[in-house]
């Protein structure tokens, strides 16, 4: 996996980032990736509802410290920038799951998707059997 930060649960209760994330977490990941750099005065300013500086300051010094914001020095702000951008952050968390289902439930994980098919968009249907039925790369298992 390298340097990336871990994802450490993925929460089934919940939607969007915020399966990753707490919900102000998620909320700032998102502000970040869309400024691509940002201050916490940025940060603040967009985001939906009323947060203090300080809250948002603290939970974006946590994100610098769980490995998904990098921060550097700049006069005497601090600008902030997501260590992955948004494509391939989700593309390493779907990556993520999908191993750890498939190590853990193995031929019980595949079967819940061919179980909702109905489900899913059919594009993403045929998406997923274009791609089951590529022949697998030299060096791939």
């Amino acid at each position: 996996m390298g340097d990336e930060a871990n994802i450490p649960a993925f929460k089934l209760g919940h939607t969007g980032l915020a399966r990753i994330f707490g919900e102000l977490e998620a909320q700032i990941m998102d502000v970040i990736w869309r400024l691509e750099e940002a201050t916490v005065g940025d940060v603040v300013t967009h985001l939906e509802g009323d947060y203090h500086y300080n809250t948002i300051m603290t939970v974006m010094n946590r994100l610098v410290d769980k490995g998904f914001l990098v921060r550097r020095r700049e006069g005497r702000a601090y600008i902030y920038s997501a260590v992955e951008d948004r494509e391939a952050f989700l593309a390493r968390v779907s990556r993520q799951v999908a191993e750890g289902l498939l190590r853990d439930f193995g031929r019980l994980a595949i079967a819940q998707f061919v179980d909702a098919a109905d489900a899913i968009d059919p594009d993403l249907l045929d998406e997923l059997r274009r791609l089951a039925g590529q022949k697998p790369e030299e060096g791939e298992a």
